[in-house]
């Protein structure tokens, strides 16, 4: 056996009438106790009720045909009796394996047992009574994490314990789905059909002759039992179809012949499988998986599921039994009492329990998938594809697939400060000083005129008042009037009303002439967020701001001019040197339902530290002072804002908000550093290339969906698919253009619904 696993037996003689005598070995460690359990008619009796009166008075959808008779008391009080039946069974049963005569036996076991080790028990017992007694209630079991119990017959012969079958390249597993009347096997047949490195040959309601002679003539590494059955005196059949039925004796000859040939796993998910077990060790099957009482339709689905899914992603066999089990108890217990009772495992002693990895030969050349599948893969993909693309153009998914780029924007490494810009800010501080005495708003004239002219010493490149002053210098500040008139490296702001936004329109400085003025509006989303830059827009007769240049485009466009660089406007689009600016046009990208009036562009955020940390920044009161060396002025340029409690501030995809002034410094940045540096602009892949990347994944997706068995791999598929659409938006994005990474990531999940929910059925 591949896994180590700790075996221990457990066997007992006598009856309930008389008592047991109990003999524990543990193979290879030489462990031998004998105990005794008394006599306890009592327990044997609640047994034969609980399962008889008030299991089956439930009267659920079983995968058996019973004679039904009219119930009168509700469903509640029957599941609640049921429940209270369970749990006075389990208490009795634990009372009796706490009688002292078992107790040293089983602290026995306790010390050689360890909590997280793989133990199996192996009930060695004749007695039906004890075949049918919840062992995996005992307090042992629950304690190791790892503990799962199997029944094993007294005596066993072993005449092909050491015959080796011949693997396939394929787990080959054989599935008879019988009379399904008022069941669904769907769910069955789903699971098998998906496994991985299987091959599974499904008979849908065969003849008698049919599934004999499939069992006897073809090879299997596992065989599944699914449908209706019925139980007659101490046997049990299976419900093939309508008409015919199989008995156990009458697959006698058919199923010995499977063993000799590999046969491993014989599953009965269906009716009482304790009938079939008691002939089990005369066939000589190595492993059985059956029910001890009557099957709910739902909870034969759910464990079949629940094994195969474990089994076949590399958990042993008792592993995934106990994982089943604890899944039924999880799920169904609430409305099938005793649900994770039923499943046992039927153990030859003489034979261990194969991985799933060693039931076919991983070294020969797999087979080539279905041109079916394939086909299926392209039409679901497809399908897939084309309504995803339907949902993105309707706009719904617009406000996830913004955060999503916020998320990406925030990925990206600092791409290191903005030398060419320099912040001044008016802080609570320097509202203080004695030269804001007189002031009307942030900044007074005489700390304006003040501030000028130590900027003018110093030689900066333009200097940018993003303070509104829309009243005229006091009489008194003639030099501030006259510098604000004839400076030609001073601009300043206004704002334009425009109508239908919420943007006042607000008057530029009376002294500053047109050509250095520049609008403030600022266009954040539905959010709150801003995620574009507003370039230029047309002018409005009616507004106080006569200016259709942005004022972070009026200061790159001045900073540019002495490099030579003039602007050319077409259609919108602004080219400078031999970069184009192209003008969002909506619907684009993530925006569907956006106004992209104007010329916009996305605004790429410079990230240094924070976008509100980018430039270097003083206050009033140091250049004032004296305290900022002109060196540091000289040939930048220079914005004038405010951070104080009143600022207007502004969210960022950074989650962060920042000041208007830093904001203009943002966009401003971006112009320049795209003209002299060749920093990437941002741009939405155009909708066909979107299309084509969202195509190619769900096709690839879907295709593997088919092809693959496992659910495990077909889930490491999708994970890795998302993985690499997530690194390409993101290498996209280093680049300059955007890409969703939201429609992959959707489409995958919808592919995976898809293939779960439909694909099958065809």
């Amino acid at each position: 056996m591949s896994i180590m696993t700790k075996t221990v037996i457990l066997e007992l003689e006598g009856d309930f009438e008389s008592g047991f005598r109990v003999k524990s070995e543990i193979p290879r460690e030489s462990f031998l106790i004998r105990a005794n359990l008394p006599a306890n008619p009592l327990l044997a009796r609640q047994l034969e009720e609980h399962w008889q009166e008030k299991y089956r008075n439930l009267e659920a959808s079983y995968r058996i045909t019973l004679k039904r008779v009219s119930q009168v008391q509700p469903l509640e009080k029957r599941i609640e009796s049921c429940r209270n039946s369970a749990r006075e069974l389990s208490d009795r049963f634990q009372d009796w394996l706490d009688e002292k005569s078992f107790q040293e036996l089983e602290k026995q076991l306790r010390s050689r047992l360890g909590l997280d080790e793989e133990v199996r028990f192996a009930i060695r017992t004749d007695d039906r009574h004890l075949q049918k007694l919840p062992w995996q209630e005992w307090s042992l079991l629950r304690d190791l994490v790892r503990g799962e119990v199997a029944l094993s017959p007294v005596e066993s012969r072993s005449l092909l314990a050491d015959f080796v079958p011949t693997r396939g390249d394929r787990v080959r597993i054989l599935a008879i789905f019988g009379f399904d009347d008022a069941i669904d096997v769907t769910a069955d047949r789903q699971q098998i059909e998906a496994l991985p490195n299987a091959i599974a040959t499904c008979l849908l309601h065969p003849s008698r002759q049919a599934v004999l002679e499939k069992i006897r003539r073809e090879t299997w590494d596992i065989i599944i039992f699914s449908g209706h059955g019925q139980t007659e005196g101490e046997q049990g059949f299976l419900q093939i179809n309508r008409e015919e039925r199989l008995l156990l004796d009458e697959l006698w000859w058919s199923l010995r012949d499977a063993v000799k040939r590999g046969l491993q796993l014989a599953i009965f998910n269906s009716c009482d499988g304790l009938g079939l077990s008691r002939r089990l060790d005369d066939i000589q099957i190595p492993q059985a998986i059956v029910m001890r009482e009557l099957v709910p339709d739902r909870v034969a689905q759910r464990f079949l599921i629940h094994f195969l899914e474990a089994f076949a992603g590399g958990r042993s066999l008792y592993e995934s039994v106990r994982e089943a089990r604890q899944l039924l108890q999880e799920e169904l217990e609430g409305e099938f009492p005793c649900a994770s009772w039923l499943p046992i495992v039927c153990q030859h002693p003489a034979f261990e329990p194969p991985l799933w990895e060693e039931l076919y030969d991983s070294s020969q050349p797999a087979r080539d998938p279905p041109k079916e599948k394939i086909l299926r893969g392209l039409g679901a993909g497809f399908m897939v594809a084309i309504a995803m693309v339907a949902l993105h153009w309707s706009g719904v998914l617009q406000p996830l697939e913004l955060q999503v780029y916020d998320r990406f924007l925030r990925m990206r490494p600092d791409e290191g400060p903005d030398s060419r810009l320099l912040v001044i800010e008016v802080t609570e501080r320097d509202l203080q000083l004695s030269e804001q005495s007189d002031r009307k708003g942030s900044l007074s004239d005489a700390a304006l005129e003040r501030l000028l002219r130590e900027l003018e010493l110093a030689e900066p490149r333009a200097i940018a008042l993003n303070i509104i002053r829309d009243f005229p210098v006091a009489p008194e500040f003639q030099r501030l009037r006259e510098r604000l008139q004839s400076l030609d490296r001073f601009f300043a702001v206004c704002n334009t009303g425009v109508p239908g936004e919420e943007e006042k329109d607000i008057a530029p400085p009376p002294e500053v002439e047109k050509e250095r003025l520049g609008f403030a509006n600022v266009l954040p989303d539905d959010d709150g967020v801003v995620r574009r830059h507003l370039l230029s827009m047309d002018e409005f007769a009616t507004s106080a701001c006569p200016s259709r240049h942005g004022f972070s485009l009026r200061l790159a466009l001045f900073y540019l001019q002495k490099e030579g660089i003039v602007p050319e406007w077409d259609k919108g689009n602004l080219k400078l040197g031999n970069v184009v600016f192209q003008r969002l046009r909506s619907p684009v990208g993530m925006y569907r339902k956006a106004d992209t009036w104007g010329t916009q562009v996305l605004l790429n955020y410079r990230a240094y530290r924070s976008p509100g940390e980018f430039v270097e920044k003083v206050t009033l009161e140091e250049v004032l002072r004296g305290k900022i060396r002109r060196e540091v002025l000289r040939d930048r340029l220079i914005l004038i804002g405010t951070n104080h409690v009143h600022s207007r501030r502004f969210s960022t995809p950074y989650g962060e908000e920042i000041t208007s002034t830093m904001l203009q410094a943002q966009s401003t940045s971006q112009v320049l550093s795209a003209v002299l540096e060749g920093r990437s602009l941002l741009r939405f892949v155009p909708w066909w290339g979107e299309f084509l990347w969202l195509l190619g994944w769900t096709i690839l997706v879907a295709v593997l969906m088919e092809v693959l068995r496992s659910r495990l791999y077909r889930f490491g598929v999708a994970g890795v698919a998302i993985a690499l659409t997530g690194m390409g938006s993101y290498w996209l994005l280093l680049g300059g253009y955007w890409l969703s990474w939201v429609l992959p990531v959707l489409a995958i999940a919808l592919t995976i619904l898809v293939k779960r929910l439909f694909i099958k059925k065809y």
